[in-house]
């Protein structure tokens, strides 16, 4: 079973394991244009926040933030919340 320090190599999905590097650079840019396609109300953005954000009934598009993308990246990775994240990655 793999330990809590692999997690920037192992992601859970659904009944199974993939192995997956995690560059926080990358997810940094990722959660920068998953915002910018938010605030367009692109529909697999938003449906991307709806899956995957904690509050997303109560997130409105029109006020959403940097750190809600950042959040959604985090738990669409199977962690907890950004920061979280940012303790995993080097």
């Amino acid at each position: 079973m793999p330990m809590l320090q692999d997690a920037r190599l192992l992601l859970i999905a659904g009944s199974g394991v993939r192995i997956k590097r995690l560059s926080l650079e990358k997810l940094k840019k990722e959660a920068k244009i998953l915002l910018k396609f938010l605030k367009l109300k692109r529909s697999e953005a938003v449906s991307r926040l709806l899956q995957h954000h904690p509050k997303e009934t109560q997130c409105e598009l029109r006020s959403v933030k940097l750190a809600d993308a950042q959040c959604t990246i985090a738990r669409k990775n199977g962690l907890v919340s950004w920061a979280k994240l940012k303790q995993l990655l080097p």
